[in-house]
């Protein structure tokens, strides 16, 4: 399950109608463990639906052919899906063996905003990872931002 502003979103129809993706927070809930610490949490993004092109099927491709258009016929077309958004559990190895090593129910996931594009997607989840201060901070799992600022290349700065 995911909360939004404390409502539990469990269907597509509980999403603004138009958006895109999401940022989200996932944070461990459960006592302390040693190396995991109550409050460990991770930022990432989530896209909505995923679409990819695929081959005309043989009848598609005939309808194509009979058709009396000028210039080239597709051969493929764009096919829009529901991602796994609802049972995804980020893409961080460390977080993934954490919540199988322990529990779903340890963790709290969290969506901060909905996005409306792309671009939107990944700036804002750049704009939380800084605002979370995700590189500096003990108990967080992200050790990068956008693959281009690491936390490694910040451990010999204080």
């Amino acid at each position: 399950m995911w909360l939004y502003r404390d409502r539990e979103i469990q269907t597509i129809d509980d999403v603004p109608h138009g958006a895109f993706g999401f940022i989200y927070l996932i944070t461990y809930t459960g006592p302390d463990r040693g190396v995991l610490s109550k409050g460990k949490y991770y930022i990432g993004k989530k896209q909505l639906f995923s679409e990819r092109n695929i081959k005309l099927g043989k009848k598609e491709l005939k309808e194509q052919a009979e058709l009396k258009k000028p210039g080239r016929k597709p051969t493929k077309k764009l096919v829009k899906k529901e991602s796994d958004w609802l049972e995804y559990w980020g893409s961080n190895s460390d977080l993934l063996l954490d919540i199988q090593t322990f529990s779903h129910a340890d963790f709290k996931r969290e969506i901060l905003m909905f996005t409306f594009n792309k671009k939107q997607n990944t700036y804002y989840e750049i704009k939380y990872q800084f605002i979370y201060d995700v590189l500096e901070a003990q108990n967080c799992y992200n050790s990068n931002i956008n693959s281009t600022f690491f936390r490694k290349d910040l451990i010999n700065l204080t």
